[in-house]
C-alpha cells in the first residue's frame, strides 16, 4: 500500500496527489500499471478504482513533474465526513508489458478482462431438459439443450458493441448512479431445429434462430 494526500474540493470533486518517485521507483521501465484502488481509510470495507486516471498521467512520459495529480468524482454518500480521520492508501498492481500484450492477443478467447480472468461478459454453457425448460408438453426432441448463456461484467473497452456502449460504461466507472453499467447479451446465435407436435398431432421439424447463443457482447 502508498500513502497518498487526498483533499475535498470544490464541486465535490476529490483531488489525490501522488509522488512519482513513490509510484515508479525501483519498478524495471517495461513495467506498467495494471490495477490501482483508492481507500480512503483501512476501516472501509470499500475501495475505489482509479487505475485509467493514474494510468493517463504516468503515460505523459513528463519526468519533469515530481507529482501527479487527480481530480475525482466521488461514489460515496457522506464523503465530507470521512475525509478529516482518513488514512487514505493506495493499492498498486504492477505487471510486465509483454504479458499484457499475450493477454490482448487473445482478449476475444476470453482472457483480457480487466476484472480478472472469468469475471467479464462471456459465454457459459448450461444443460437444461424440456422438463427445465417447460416445454416436455409440445416439444420432442432434442430432450435436452445446452442452453448458452452470457454472464459477466462489462467495464470499459470490454467488447462493446457499439460506441455508446463504451461511453456508457465509462460513466458508470466514474459514477454509478448515474449510468448504469452496460449488460451482457448475445451478439448472435446458432439456429436449432426443435422437433414438436402441434395441437392436431402433427409432428414438423421447426428451426429456432435466437434459441442459443453464439457469441456475447456489452451493450
Amino acid at each position: 500500500f502508498l500513502s497518498s494526500s487526498v483533499r475535498l474540493g470544490s464541486g465535490g470533486h476529490l483531488h489525490l496527489r501522488i509522488a512519482r518517485a513513490d509510484l515508479t521507483e525501483g519498478l524495471p521501465a517495461a513495467s506498467r500499471l495494471h490495477r490501482a484502488l483508492l481507500r480512503l481509510s483501512p476501516t472501509e470495507p470499500s475501495s475505489w478504482d482509479v487505475t485509467r486516471p493514474l494510468q493517463r498521467q504516468l503515460s505523459l512520459g513528463d519526468s519533469r513533474a515530481p507529482v501527479l495529480r487527480l481530480r475525482l468524482l466521488p461514489q460515496w454518500d457522506r464523503l465530507g465526513a470521512t475525509l478529516p480521520s482518513a488514512r487514505p492508501q493506495l493499492e498498486l498492481h504492477w505487471r510486465p508489458r509483454a504479458a499484457r500484450g499475450r493477454r490482448n492477443a487473445h482478449a476475444h478467447g476470453g482472457d483480457g478482462c480487466p476484472l480478472g480472468e472469468g469475471r467479464c461478459c462471456r459465454l457459459q454453457s448450461l444443460r437444461a431438459s424440456l422438463e427445465d425448460l417447460g416445454w416436455a408438453d409440445w416439444v420432442l426432441a432434442p430432450r435436452e439443450l445446452d442452453v448458452r448463456m452470457c454472464v459477466g461484467a462489462c467495464p470499459s473497452q470490454f467488447r462493446s458493441a457499439n460506441t455508446h456502449a463504451q461511453m456508457q460504461a465509462r460513466l458508470h466507472g466514474l459514477n454509478p448512479e448515474a449510468a448504469p453499467a452496460p449488460c451482457c447479451v448475445p451478439a448472435s446465435y446458432e439456429p436449432v431445429v426443435l422437433m414438436h407436435q402441434d395441437s392436431d398431432g402433427r409432428v414438423s421439424l421447426t428451426p429456432f434462430d435466437d434459441l442459443v447463443a453464439k457469441d456475447c457482447h456489452c451493450v
